[in-house]
C-alpha cells in the first residue's frame, strides 16, 4: 500500500513536471511570437519611413521647380514688358537724353536676358503657351505627389492603429500564458505539499516491519525451493513448479510448503519413523567402528553400498533400489585406500 501510494505520487511529480515544462515551452512561443511581430512592425515602420522621406523628397523638389518656373515666367513675362521700354531707352540714348539712367537699365536687362534663358533652358520652349503648358504639367505632378503624401500619412496611421492592437493582443496573450504557468504552477506547489504531508503522517514502523516480512519471504522462498529440489532428485516429490513473479507468490509459496511436507512424509516413511540426525550418527559411528585389522581383512560391504533386490517389473529407477551418494562411496574409497598403505608400511617394518 505505501509503494502504490509512493508510485503515485511520483506519478503525480512527473505529470506536473510535464506540465510546467509545457507551460514554459507555450510562454518562450509566445515572447518568441511577440518579439517577432514587434521586428516586423519596426521593419514596416522603417520601410514606410523611408517612403514617406522619399516622396516628401519629391515634393520639396518639385516645389523647388515649380518656384524657379514661376521666377523663370515672371521673369520672361518682364521680359516682354520691357522690349517697349528698351526701344525708348535706344531712341532716348539715340537722341543724347541725359534724364534716364542708362546704367540701371543695362542690369535690369541683363538680369532678364538671363532669365529668359534660363527659362527656355528649363522648359525647353521659347513662346508662352509653352511655359504656360510645361508650368501646367508641372504643378499637376506637385499636386499628385502632395496627394499621394496625405495617402501614406493615412497608411502611417493605420499602421500605428495596427501596431497598438497587436500589442494589446500580445500582452493579452503574454498575461494569459503567465496566468496558465501561475496555476499550473500553484497546483503542482500544492501537490508537492500533499506528498509531503502524506510522506510525512506516514507509519515508518510498519513499512519497516513489512521490509523485514518481504525479507523474510524471500529467505523462506530460497530455503523452501533448496528443500522441494533435493527431494525432487531424492525421487520423493514431482519437480518443482516454475518461479512466477511477485503477484504469485502467495501461491507459489503454499504449493511448494506442500510438496516439501508431502516429500518430507515420505522421507520419515522411509526411515520408519526414525529421526534423520539420529540415522546419520548412527551411519557415521557405523562407518568408523571397524578396526584396523577388520578393515584390512574384512570383505563385507558398508550398509550404504548393499543393493536391495530389484522388483518384478524390471524398474531399477524407483523407491525398489537404493543407491549410495557420491559422497559416501568417495569417503569409502578414501578410507579402503587408507588401510591399504598402512598394511603395506607395517609388512615393510617386520
Amino acid at each position: 500500500m505505501v509503494e502504490k501510494l509512493l508510485k503515485n505520487s511520483q506519478d503525480e511529480l512527473s505529470a506536473t513536471q510535464r506540465s510546467l515544462d509545457d507551460a514554459q515551452h507555450r510562454k518562450t512561443h509566445a515572447v518568441a511570437n511577440t518579439i517577432k511581430a514587434e521586428v516586423d512592425n519596426h521593419s514596416k515602420k522603417k520601410h514606410l519611413a523611408r517612403r514617406m522621406t522619399h516622396y516628401r523628397k519629391l515634393a520639396e523638389d518639385q516645389k523647388h521647380e515649380f518656384l524657379h518656373l514661376r521666377k523663370a515666367i515672371q521673369a520672361y513675362f518682364m521680359y516682354q514688358e520691357s522690349v517697349p521700354l528698351r526701344h525708348a531707352m535706344s531712341d532716348q540714348h539715340r537722341e543724347g537724353s541725359q534724364d534716364f539712367d542708362n546704367s540701371f537699365l543695362l542690369s535690369e536687362l541683363q538680369e532678364m536676358e538671363s532669365d529668359t534663358n534660363l527659362l527656355r533652358e528649363v522648359t525647353g520652349s521659347h513662346d508662352i503657351q509653352g511655359v504656360v503648358q510645361c508650368f501646367e504639367t508641372q504643378r499637376d505632378t506637385s499636386q499628385h505627389l502632395q496627394s499621394l503624401v496625405k495617402e501614406m500619412e493615412v497608411k502611417k496611421v493605420q499602421l500605428l492603429h495596427r501596431m497598438e492592437e497587436l500589442t494589446v493582443q500580445r500582452n493579452a496573450a503574454v498575461f494569459h500564458d503567465q496566468a496558465a504557468a501561475d496555476g499550473v504552477l500553484q497546483r503542482a506547489t500544492e501537490r508537492r505539499r500533499a506528498h509531503d504531508a502524506a510522506a510525512a503522517g506516514t507509519d515508518w514502523s510498519a513499512l519497516a516491519a513489512a521490509n523485514r516480512v518481504t525479507q523474510a519471504l524471500a529467505r523462506m522462498r530460497q530455503l523452501l525451493e533448496y528443500l522441494v529440489t533435493s527431494l525432487s532428485r531424492a525421487s520423493l516429490v514431482p519437480a518443482p513448479p516454475r518461479a512466477v513473479s511477485r503477484l504469485e507468490t502467495a501461491a507459489y509459496l503454499t504449493e511448494m510448503l506442500q510438496l516439501a511436507a508431502a516429500g518430507v512424509s515420505k522421507l520419515m516413511e522411509r526411515l520408519e519413523g526414525q529421526e534423520p540426525d539420529e540415522v546419520l550418527q548412527r551411519a557415521a559411528r557405523a562407518k568408523f567402528s571397524l578396526t584396523h585389522s577388520e578393515e584390512k581383512f574384512s570383505t563385507r560391504q558398508p550398509p550404504a553400498l548393499v543393493a536391495a533386490p530389484a522388483s518384478d517389473d524390471g524398474d531399477t529407477t524407483g523407491d525398489d533400489v537404493q543407491m549410495a551418494t557420491r559422497a559416501v562411496m568417495k569417503r569409502q574409497a578414501h578410507l579402503i585406500v587408507q588401510a591399504k598403505l598402512k598394511a603395506g608400511y607395517g609388512r615393510k617394518k617386520w
